[in-house]
């Protein structure tokens, strides 16, 4: 995210240079909140902008987007957020906003949590679908076997899609249950994970989780990853 990107940008020399590395590319979604941010001057990387509703979308779209926005994620999760009309007709929903991403030429990128009917739903309708598989990054095996099978489950319903999967520098979800021993082998875990899925996902998302603890770590992870693609490691 936006957010996320200021924070390795903010950090220090090495960060600021494995960043650009990593995302400094047309294959790059930044995601944003506020329909002002934009990645840095020069960048390559698309701006994509973030709502958790088709109602929010409908309110930015009629105040006008920004021409640097080129993608929409759809963030509907099992949560306030989230109207009860669109949790539960998911389908009904994402069809909504398929239909507007492709009025203005906006990418769809949908991330619902992984409640089965939100997954289903978001995945007939959008260009990428991000799996929020980060709560299992501390679990190879049951992270590996849900990024299979749930990415098998999204293109039945829509053989185009891109699939990405999500790791998070957040010590609960990296290093449960207490996060308090997180350390570097845990985000090179959450890294591997990534790895063991390379044939079934098209990209990831690395969410960096803002503590003193998930900063440390999410630069862990982005230096990891910057390591697989200098070498010419493909994930």
């Amino acid at each position: 995210s936006h957010h996320h990107l200021e924070m390795l940008l903010d950090h220090s020399a090495v960060s600021r240079q494995v960043a650009k590395e990593l995302f400094d590319n047309k294959r790059t979604y930044v995601a944003i909140v506020d329909p002002q941010q934009d990645v840095p001057a020069h960048w390559n990387a698309q701006v994509a902008l973030m709502v958790t509703s088709y109602a929010e979308l409908k309110k930015e779209m009629a105040h006008g987007l920004p021409s640097n926005i080129s993608a929409i994620i759809y963030d509907n999760e099992m949560w306030d957020l989230t109207p009860p009309a669109e949790r539960a007709n998911p389908n009904l929903y994402a069809g909504k906003i398929e239909k507007l991403a492709k009025k203005h030429n906006l990418v769809f990128i949908a991330a619902p949590s992984l409640d089965p009917r939100l997954v289903a739903g978001d995945a007939r309708h959008a260009d990428i679908i991000d799996l929020q598989l980060q709560g299992m990054e501390s679990n190879p095996a049951l992270f590996n076997s849900q990024a299979h099978a749930l990415a098998a489950e999204v293109r039945a319903l829509n053989p185009g899609i891109d699939v990405v999967a999500e790791v998070t520098s957040n010590p609960d979800k990296a290093c449960p249950p207490s996060g308090a021993s997180c350390g570097r082998d845990d985000m090179q875990r959450a890294v591997n994970d990534l790895g063991r899925a390379h044939g079934v996902i098209d990209g990831w998302w690395p969410w960096l989780y803002d503590t003193a603890v998930g900063r440390k770590g999410g630069l862990e992870i982005v230096k990891m990853l910057a390591h697989r693609e200098h070498g010419g490691k493909h994930l």
